[in-house]
C-alpha cells in the first residue's frame, strides 16, 4: 500500500490552514480573519487559537458592532458594502458555531450584553438584515446561557424594549422564544397548576404579543396550555 495515507503518514503541518497563517502573522486585524472563508468551519472545529483570539473582549464586543450596526448609506464606498453585507453575517455565524469560551465573554463582561441589546434603543423600524442576525444571538444565548441571560433580560426592562419593535417579524418570534424556552430545549416544561414566578412573566411576554392565537383563547387557559398552543412557527405567516 505505498503512497497511500496510512502507508505514507500524514503531514499534519501541511494542512494547517489559512486561519493559522494568519494568527502566526507579527500583525493582523480581525478583519483579515472575517474575510478568510475559513473561519466558521475552523471556528466550529474548534481551532484552539482561533478560538483564544476571538473570545478577548475587545474582539467579541467588534464582533457585536458588526452584528448590530445597520447597514450603511447607498452612496458608501465599496469596501464598506462588503463590510455590509459579508462581515455583520459571519460575525452572527462564528457566535452560532456556540464555542462555550466566546459565549462566556458576554457575562464575564456584562457591558457586552449592553452592547448587543443596545441594537432595541434605535426608532422603528429596524434594518432586517441586522435583525436577523441580533435576533441569531440571542437565541444561541437563550439556548446555552439561559438562566443569566434570562437575569439580565429582567433586570434591564430589554422585554419592553423588545416591545418597540413588535412589528418585525423575526423579533414577535424572539419574544415567544424569550417566553417558551425552559433552558434545555424543550418549550412546554412547566406545571399547568402552579405557574410560579416565570409562569408569571410568560404571561406577561405572551399578553404583549400582537398574536391572534394567544388573544383568542378563552378566560383560563394556563400557561402550559398556551404554550402547546403557540410555539415558535415557521417562515410561513398564516
Amino acid at each position: 500500500m505505498d503512497g497511500t495515507f496510512w502507508a505514507g503518514g500524514f503531514d499534519f503541518e501541511a494542512t494547517a490552514s489559512g486561519i493559522d497563517d494568519i494568527l502566526n502573522q507579527p500583525q493582523f486585524t480581525l478583519e483579515d480573519l472575517l474575510n478568510h472563508d475559513d473561519i466558521i468551519s475552523e471556528c466550529k472545529y474548534l481551532n484552539s487559537d482561533l478560538i483564544a483570539y476571538l473570545s478577548k473582549f475587545r474582539v467579541v464586543e467588534k464582533l457585536i458592532r458588526y452584528v448590530i450596526t445597520p447597514a450603511p448609506s447607498p452612496e458608501a464606498k465599496k469596501t464598506e458594502e462588503q463590510t455590509e453585507k459579508h462581515f455583520p453575517y459571519i460575525a452572527s455565524e462564528l457566535f452560532a458555531c456556540e464555542v462555550m469560551e466566546l459565549l462566556n465573554v458576554f457575562f464575564e463582561n456584562p457591558s457586552l450584553l449592553d452592547t448587543l441589546f443596545s441594537f432595541l434603543d434605535q426608532p422603528p423600524p429596524l434594518e432586517p438584515g441586522n435583525c436577523a442576525y441580533f435576533c441569531k444571538v440571542v437565541v444561541v444565548l437563550l439556548t446555552k446561557k439561559h438562566s443569566q441571560l434570562i437575569s439580565y433580560i429582567q433586570s434591564h426592562n430589554i422585554l419592553d424594549k423588545t416591545l418597540t419593535h413588535i412589528g418585525v417579524y423575526s423579533i414577535m418570534e424572539l419574544l415567544i422564544r424569550i417566553g417558551w424556552d425552559d433552558g434545555s430545549g424543550g418549550m412546554e416544561a412547566c406545571e399547568d397548576d402552579d405557574p410560579g414566578a416565570d409562569g408569571l412573566w410568560l404571561q406577561k411576554v405572551c399578553l404583549s404579543l400582537p398574536y391572534k392565537a394567544y388573544n383568542t383563547m378563552p378566560l383560563g387557559t394556563t400557561d402550559c396550555q398556551a404554550r402547546r398552543e403557540i410555539k415558535p412557527q415557521s417562515r410561513e405567516r398564516a
